[in-house]
């Protein structure tokens, strides 16, 4: 019909006549679709989220712990291997333990010079005086023993490292992806739950689920090794050391779960 008005129309109008007319019909042919996708993009829209949690409680059952060796020396080399020794005697120490080479860690290895600043004499100006080479060797140690936690702490301890980092309990990494597929599973079920009560009450009318996101929350539990503790273990005061009590404690993990539902 439009082609046959636009033909009529040639045979009795100017070219600018002509082409304003084309102009017409594309502006109504572009209106039309800019409409359409409006409509489309209102319906997109029209969806409502609604969140859950879920909970699992697990036992921990690896511990982590970090010890460092350090010594000072003038002559480097010297203060390497008065550390290496120390590193060495300690890994032994910790495979006759049980404690496998997978779950024994270098973290850090330094040396830096260390300075002692000298006082002036009246008149003069004060200056710095190398002490010797600081050099510091860090391990980190995964236990998957519970049991022997408390004794390769003293086994570790009794070789007088400069210091012992905090001991951390954790779940092993496949209970640990159990548990977060566990507390997922409850959180969107908890989430579903939800949507169906509030649609009820509210009166909405979900019609399908278009999208489900999972967060995590929650933290680990965990127990500290002091300073302190290291040195009553050591047996200072006389007698033999006592043994350093541990406990592991329980993780709770927590996971969110908010679903996107499209509305009819």
């Amino acid at each position: 019909m439009l082609w046959y008005m636009y033909m009529k129309f040639l045979q009795n109008n100017t070219l600018l006549l002509q082409l304003l007319f084309i102009a017409i019909i594309i502006f109504l042919v572009f209106g039309a679709w800019a409409i359409v996708q409006y409509g489309n993009s209102v319906k997109q829209t029209a969806t409502v989220s609604f969140s859950g949690t879920g909970e699992v409680v697990i036992t921990n059952d690896v511990a982590t712990f970090s010890f460092t060796f350090s010594e000072t020396d003038k002559n480097v080399a010297k203060a390497r291997q008065m550390v290496s020794r120390q590193a060495e005697k300690a890994y032994a120490n910790l495979e006759q333990s049980g404690i496998q080479k997978r779950d024994i860690t270098t973290t850090s290895f330094t040396i830096y010079p260390e300075y002692d600043y000298i006082r002036p004499a009246p008149g003069k100006s004060g200056r710095s005086e190398l002490r010797g080479y600081r050099v510091s060797h860090t391990s980190s140690v995964r236990i998957r023993d519970i049991d022997q936690v408390g004794n390769i702490l003293d086994s570790i301890s009794a070789l007088k490292p400069h210091r012992v980092g905090s001991l951390m309990f954790t779940p092993d990494d496949e209970l640990q992806e159990q548990a977060e597929e566990q507390a997922a599973a409850l959180a969107i079920k908890n989430a579903k739950e939800r949507a169906k009560r509030i649609a009820k009450q509210s009166g909405l009318k979900l019609k399908r689920i278009v999208g489900v996101n999972i967060h995590s929350g929650g933290g680990y539990r965990y127990k500290q090794y002091s300073e302190y503790a290291l040195s009553a273990s050591e047996g200072s005061v006389g007698g033999a050391a006592p043994k350093t009590p541990i406990e592991q404690g329980e993780n709770k993990l927590i996971q969110t779960a908010t679903i996107t539902y499209e509305l009819r």
